[in-house]
């Protein structure tokens, strides 16, 4: 690895064949650019060296005579513009004029990478790419992509060396967005950047752009012999007022449910919806106003309607249409307003989705009973759109599937109680001392939060899709589905704040693997040398309806179902009695006798009685406010 606070490289930007390209108007209006190729000027070639030098007489301090190059070669450079970046207009009106250049722009929605690996398809002469867009340290920013270190060894791993294939022995890169090369992962970034496509590259440790701002546009890492120049001529240096970092940066994620299991639609089953929760995160200095939330097809820009699965087979009938995720609070719930977002700033939003009742057409659509085979996987895109002072339109995309399972519920698995015969001390005791309660006080008191006796599991052994006795299990996944008992409480009293849990996976060399969770009942990607897989889940009430007020959270709603039936009326039984007091008063009164203070019965003229009022709580656990009488 070279590196250089001044990196001096020979700028080879020379005059190649004139093109041809229709002249952009005057009065284009760069917001309404289209992404890809862009026409350029077809006015009258002035000589190319003398804006390519007064470029790097800015940017790098060259101490090479360029002169001595132009008639020795032609070069083949092309800049990508994320359209992402903030006022990005301001930075083009240079590069589209320069012939030497090919300008395209990338969609701010789509792939980056993808869209430049397919904007040099085919071709084998690129002697630089010129990559203007934001950055972090060791990732760069490429539409909805990201490049870093895993993904470059990952994904886009075969996108980068397709890339190489278009490029010259002796090809360039340059990365102007800020701090990709900052620090020991930034450099490694660089360098795994070079090996990937074979190309010498250079990148900003610091920020890129305006002084104003504390950026420069000097590239001081590099990888390999840099021998291309900075593509922003001077007067664009100082006239472009941003900066290229992220400043402002909108991240968002799945943190609930990524991909999540629910049960069929049909209504004797139990409910079907579902949560995604969603956490949205402003990382930059700068507020962020109008932000939005959408769920649905990101791609189609379809907000409440999702990635299709079209024609598919379920229950053993084939149906002609798609099918897509139903909202259970309506399309219009799938676009939520959220206003500003302070810097640092983290919010969380639930969507609540469902096993769709008909497909696109309209034709009724149920899951089977007993066929474990008809699970339907559907896509789902979340997006979130903001607006930022100084980099202008921000949009973060991120994405997860949902498997709907039309036989998911707790039959598919063999459930015992909580019985010491069954249940290990040593797991409850570690159950204690990790969560600080014990899972044995089950009286509920109104408004207030119970904690009922567990669940106990025994899977068999996770693996092919079967356990030991062929019941289903997913492979290498899990589905805790919790269980009530409907004979023990109205379901319209009580609702699930929350789960607690343990997972004991018994590998085959004899040790135990053991997963906590919390509010997570759906495992994926358990090691598959094991010999048995148990469960303990332990979950927490809150009482409602008519006892008391309780204002439930979007997950107490997506967990507890349309009337609580996924925690009440599944198959199963919980591990302990339930029971519920509700608090009585008895009032005793005696007249008393004002002098004397012995009971009277009957009040003379102009006399006196005074009253005496005991009041007993006959609850042996819940407390009582005064008592009206």
């Amino acid at each position: 690895m070279m590196s250089s606070t001044n990196f001096s490289g020979k700028n080879r930007r020379l005059l190649r064949s004139k093109r041809l390209h229709e002249q952009l108007e005057d009065r284009l209006l760069f917001d309404a650019v289209p992404d890809g190729l862009l026409p350029q000027f077809d006015g009258p070639l002035e000589d190319p060296l003398t804006p390519a030098v007064e470029d790097v007489a800015v940017a790098q301090n060259p101490a090479t005579d360029l002169a001595e190059h132009v008639q020795q070669e032609q070069r083949t450079e092309l800049v990508f513009v994320d359209k992402r970046v903030g006022h990005y207009e301001e930075l083009v009106p240079d590069l589209l004029q320069d012939e030497t250049l090919e300008v395209h722009f990338l969609n701010r929605n789509g792939d980056g990478l993808a869209q430049i690996q397919a904007a040099i398809a085919g071709r084998t002469d690129i002697d630089a790419l010129h990559i203007i867009s934001h950055a972090t340290p060791g990732e760069l920013l490429l539409g909805t992509s990201r490049l870093n270190l895993e993904t470059m060894s990952g994904e886009y791993r075969e996108a980068l060396a397709a890339i190489g294939t278009s490029l010259s022995s002796d090809a360039d890169i340059l990365l102007y967005g800020c701090r990709f090369a900052e620090g020991d992962e930034g450099s490694l970034a660089v360098e795994a950047l070079s090996l990937a496509t074979g190309a010498d590259v250079a990148a900003s440790s610091d920020d890129t752009g305006h002084a104003s701002r504390g950026g420069d546009w000097i590239l001081e890492v590099q990888h390999g012999l840099v021998e291309t120049g900075i593509v922003v001529a001077a007067p664009t240096q100082e006239n472009y007022q941003g900066i290229l970092a992220s400043d402002g940066d909108l991240q968002v994620e799945v943190i609930a449910a990524p991909n999540f299991v629910v049960d069929s639609n049909k209504p004797e089953e139990g409910p079907s919806a579902a949560y995604i929760g969603v956490k949205i995160t402003n990382t930059g200095a700068d507020t962020l106003s109008d932000v939005f939330v959408y769920a649905g097809d990101h791609a189609n820009g379809r907000i409440g309607l999702y990635p299709v699965l079209s024609n598919p087979t379920v229950g053993g009938t084939s149906y002609v249409g798609d099918l897509s995720l139903q909202h259970e609070g309506g399309p219009h719930d799938a676009n939520r307003f959220i206003g500003d977002l302070a810097a640092g700033e983290t919010r969380v939003e639930y969507f609540l989705v469902s096993y769709p009742t008909t497909d696109d057409n309209g034709n009724s659509l149920a899951g089977a009973t007993s066929d474990p085979n008809d699970d339907v996987s559907l896509n789902y895109d979340i997006w979130v759109t903001a607006e930022d002072t100084v980099d202008g339109s921000l949009e973060a995309v991120t994405n997860g599937t949902a498997t709907l399972r039309s036989e998911i519920s707790a039959q598919a698995n063999k459930i015992w109680p909580n019985t010491t015969s069954k249940v290990p001390q040593n797991y409850l005791t570690a159950f204690e001392e990790q969560l600080g309660w014990r899972p044995d006080k089950n009286a509920i008191t109104p408004g207030a939060e119970v904690q009922l006796q567990g669940i106990w599991y025994d899977l068999g052994r996770v693996v092919g899709g079967l356990d030991a006795d062929g019941n289903l299990i997913p492979d290498h996944d899990i589905w805790m589905q919790p269980v009530g008992n409907a004979e023990i409480f109205e379901a319209e009293d009580f609702r699930l704040v929350k789960t607690y849990g343990v997972l004991v996976v018994k590998l085959n060399d004899g040790t135990e693997q053991i997963i906590a969770f919390e509010d997570q009942l759906y495992h994926k990607d358990l090691p598959a040398n094991n010999t048995g897989v148990v469960g303990l889940v332990f979950y927490e009430y809150v009482a409602t309806g008519s006892l008391t007020q309780a204002s439930l959270s979007p997950y107490q709603e997506a967990a507890s179902g349309n009337g609580n039936l996924k925690y009440n009326g599944d198959s199963g039984r919980s591990g302990g009695t339930f029971t519920v007091e509700t608090p009585e008063v008895d009032l005793v009164k005696d007249a008393l006798n004002a002098t004397t203070e012995t009971p009277i019965t009957t009040i003379q003229a102009g006399g006196t009685i005074e009253y005496s009022l005991q009041a007993t709580n006959t609850s042996t656990t819940a407390a009582l406010g005064s008592p009206q009488y």
